[in-house]
């Protein structure tokens, strides 16, 4: 979710969806997401391109937002604390995670490998590059992409990794598949099929 100020409030955005957030209080910010109805809910986890089945408990999708709007304010209000940052993501990832259900395996049929997709910065993104006040980490992911031009999420990973400057405690491809995920719904990336 982008983060907007309408004059004094601070709302946590995404598409129509727009949640009041408070700069001293993460936790008042996260209760909010109990505000929207389900319909909203849904909307915000699609434009984060969030795979969830029909039947999910509306609670289910209000924790989902609910860690969104956590990450959201982080970004915002908390930028020193990457660490903290990589560990709310991976806790949301796996909440998400947790919430699906894998697929069933095909026996008859042979799967066919996923087709790769390329990702590349909007220009709206370049253009407004210092506007999004990117962490450290963030700005390494986005400086890879902008270096490397049309490129998949390994090619991306694999520059992140080169530069040396990648400190956490998750895996290099995770943070990269993290940040393009939300990033594409962001529009921040823009994605190709290789």
């Amino acid at each position: 979710m982008k983060v907007k100020k309408e004059g004094e409030v601070f709302y946590a955005t995404s598409g129509d969806v727009k949640v009041p957030i408070y700069e001293q209080s993460v936790g008042k910010s996260v209760k909010n997401a109990a505000q929207l109805n389900e319909t909203a809910l849904r909307s915000v986890i699609k434009d984060h391109k969030i795979d969830v089945p029909e039947a999910i408990d509306p609670k289910k999708l209000t924790a989902i937002v609910a860690g969104l709007i956590q990450i959201a304010w982080h970004r915002q209000f908390n930028k020193a604390d990457e660490a903290l940052l990589a560990k709310l993501i991976d806790q949301h990832n796996a909440r998400i995670a947790g919430y699906v259900k894998e697929p069933v395996a095909k026996t008859k049929k042979e799967s066919k490998p996923r087709a790769s997709h390329l990702y590349n910065l909007s220009k709206e993104s370049i253009a407004k590059e210092k506007e999004l006040k990117l962490s450290k980490q963030q700005q390494l992911v986005f400086d890879a992409i902008k270096a490397l031009k049309s490129s998949t999420a390994a090619q991306i990973t694999e520059a992140v990794v080169k530069s040396g400057q990648l400190v956490t405690r998750q895996e290099p491809a995770r943070v990269v598949a993290f940040y393009l995920t939300t990033w594409k719904g962001e529009g921040i990336v823009e994605v190709a099929a290789a």
